[in-house]
């Protein structure tokens, strides 16, 4: 009978060839029977123990190993990665995944509760990694050196490359038992490493003892004791200092991150940037990193640590957010040497996205001049009719006006949808993005593209809210209160942050309502 754990990992407990025994860890480790020894007997010698400041305070002690036991570690961590199949609410500690992905699953949530659960490398005790590798089936004497290369002091060192895959494997059981007591209450889960978060956009009572409590810091006790008990039973003990809640007027916090209509970084954060810039800018980088570094001692370069700081932003928001591009603006002229990657504005990522759409004059339709846009991912995008009946179709931007003949490479005439090949140079234009969550009744969108178009004229942005959401022959519609006019027809219906929700499907005066086919009914082309 397989345990818990080992269920967890696919079937009856049946160690890697690297783990089946002494001799096959010994060869793939490349090491003697003597140095595994020395290793299990000195260990808490191979390393250098030192603290780092915590944002919230505090100091986490970091164990570090020398650069013998970091090498076995490493390649220890190869075999676990093979091993370990994150479940979905994990974005700690795995490929693809990170502290953006974990803050994105939880985007336009009305209540969120998050939970940091208190030295969490420290409560995972060497006794509870040797019972995982026993749930493994890893042999016994394999075990015991296993643990002599991955554990100090009795517990996870925060430091040894292998740490947090195990930690996530000893967490799998915690992970398991928290999915099923949300999934029953419509709850959404993910975990950062310790970081504990829970959403929903329903009332939050069932994360609760008793009344649902007023936004901020929480105690443990005012938590559902359904969900305290998960966590004690798992070896863990939640952090009475970060157990906080967001109600639907907060501003809320997930792994550092601002969640709201997109993942976004805290204001505080930014303006701390700003003003370390302000101050190179102002007194010299001299005096800045005197000044900077009596605030903060771990701050050794400064340039780096500014540098770091805009490359999260970078990360979050991406390369062409204009925050980001303010900042790498002014730390370029600061660091010419070591410039930043600079993308595009929002106004010319709109500009050369955008495209004016011709068919023959000849096929007598109801739309001879169309609009098209690029969209990351897939392409030229228009609507089918635009395009149906054409036998040569030509796109061009109004500022070169060149024009470059298309074909159309994928089709839905229900959904009212094209994707055109085309030969434009990569150079000459820039894609949308597309947003992926779905909108909201009375969420502000623009309307894009060329109506009328005509030499001179250039792109129209009409402000508009969706009125509507609705299903017409299984196609997903929005219904907006701007004008869809013709030759709008094509283009992209985007949210505030210029991310396409829809392609204007028909409108103006002789239409009822004006209309966009809902940007997900392209994936199905």
């Amino acid at each position: 009978m397989p345990t818990a754990i080992s269920a967890m990992f696919g079937g009856a407990p049946k160690p890697p060839a690297e783990f089946a025994d002494l001799t096959s860890l010994r060869t793939y480790l490349d090491i003697t029977q003597n140095e595994l020894v020395v290793i299990k007997k000195h260990r808490f010698k191979m390393y250098s123990q030192f603290p780092i400041p915590k944002k919230s305070g505090g100091v986490r002690v970091i164990n570090a190993p020398n650069a013998r036991l970091l090498f076995l570690q490493r390649k220890l961590l190869e075999v676990f990665i093979k091993m370990y199949k994150p479940r979905k609410p994990v974005h700690g500690f795995v490929r693809e995944r990170s502290a953006i992905t974990n803050a994105a699953e939880h985007l336009k949530r009305q209540h969120v509760m998050n939970i940091d659960l208190k030295d969490f490398f420290m409560t995972i005790t060497e006794d509870r990694v040797s019972g995982l590798f026993f749930a493994l089936g890893i042999p016994s004497d394999v075990r015991t050196f296993l643990l002599a290369i991955c554990c100090v002091r009795n517990c996870l060192p925060q430091g040894a490359p292998t740490s947090p895959i195990i930690s996530n494997m000893i967490s799998l059981k915690l992970d398991r038992q928290l999915m099923e007591f949300c999934k029953t209450r419509r709850i959404r889960y993910s975990r950062y490493a310790d970081d504990l978060t829970f959403s929903l956009y329903t009332s939050p009572q069932q994360l609760f003892e008793n009344d649902v409590p007023a936004p901020g810091k929480l105690t443990s006790n005012q938590i559902s004791k359904k969900l305290n008990g998960i966590i004690s039973s798992n070896g863990f003990i939640p952090n009475e200092d970060k157990i906080r809640y967001f109600g639907p007027s907060s501003r809320k916090e997930v792994t550092g991150l601002i969640v709201s209509d997109m993942v976004n970084v805290p204001r505080p954060f930014v303006r701390i940037i700003r003003a370390i810039l302000y101050d190179i800018e102002k007194n010299g980088y001299a005096f800045a990193q005197v000044k900077f570094s009596k605030k903060t001692s771990s701050i050794t370069s400064l340039a780096s640590h500014v540098r770091g700081k805009i490359l999260w932003i970078q990360q979050v928001k991406g390369v062409n957010d204009m925050v980001y591009l303010g900042l790498a603006r002014r730390y370029n002229k600061l660091f010419p040497n070591n410039s930043l990657v600079l993308g595009h504005s929002k106004g010319e990522i709109r500009d050369l996205a955008n495209w004016v759409l011709d068919k023959d004059a000849n096929i007598v339709e109801s739309c001879a001049q169309g609009s098209a846009f690029f969209l990351e991912d897939f392409g030229l995008v228009t609507a089918y009719h635009c395009v149906k009946g054409a036998t040569t179709i030509e796109v061009y931007h109004p500022h070169e006006q060149k024009k470059y003949p298309a074909t159309v490479s994928k089709f839905c005439e229900h959904r009212d949808l094209a994707i055109l090949s085309h030969f434009i140079p990569d150079d000459e234009f820039l894609s949308l993005e597309i947003l992926e969550q779905g909108t909201r009744t009375g969420e502000s969108v623009h309307i894009l593209g060329y109506p009328s178009y005509g030499p001179g004229s250039s792109l129209q942005v009409r402000d508009a809210k969706i009125v509507s959401h609705q299903t017409k022959s299984a196609v997903k519609q929005l219904v907006v209160d701007g004008k869809i006019n013709d030759g709008n027809s094509g283009g992209p219906i985007v949210d505030k942050f210029d991310r396409v929700v829809g392609v204007a499907h028909k409108g103006g005066s002789l239409e009822e309502m004006d209309i966009a086919i809902a940007i997900q009914e392209l994936k199905a082309l």
